[in-house]
């Protein structure tokens, strides 16, 4: 018994057309990758941050007279009025903890309250925290959640 074996395609991965194809679309990627690098800045990581809000209870006004760390620019204005909110962003970076530092003051007197926002690395991406805030004179910060900060007199 003799056995045919039988063609369904005339399908050949090394046709003259294949060859083609798999050319055109290498340079049409080639082309496209170094215009989105240059278009990101020379920077063609994925931008990711986390949110943190300060939000002011009291009566007394305060400036921010510091900050430092890993703040996604804009970072809010300095001044933080009674009943107002300041909203910050930290960056987010694979597999490395990002951290900013923000220290507030009272104009004419003792009362100072500083902060630190993080992100740390973890197997998730967003994991915000604020791991320290302390106050000095007749103020008080109170954490109401792993992204929001209370100040109150």
């Amino acid at each position: 018994m003799t056995f045919k074996q039988v063609k369904i395609s005339r399908f050949n991965s090394s046709s003259p057309a294949v060859i083609l194809v798999l050319f055109i679309l290498l340079t049409i990627v080639v082309r496209i990758v170094p215009s989105l690098y240059a278009n990101a800045g020379g920077d063609f990581s994925a931008r990711a941050t986390v949110g943190f809000d300060i939000v002011n209870v009291s009566s007394i006004p305060l400036r921010r007279t510091f900050i430092y760390g890993d703040f996604e620019q804009p970072t809010p204005a300095a001044y933080l009025p009674p009943g107002g909110d300041h909203h910050y962003e930290v960056e987010v970076v694979i597999f490395t903890d990002t951290a900013g530092t923000a220290i507030y003051r009272s104009e004419g007197t003792d009362i100072e309250v500083s902060f630190v926002l993080s992100n740390s690395a973890g197997w998730k991406l967003r994991n915000p925290d604020i791991p320290f805030y302390t106050t000095k004179g007749p103020i008080a910060a109170i954490k109401s959640s792993r992204t929001l900060l209370l100040i109150s007199d």
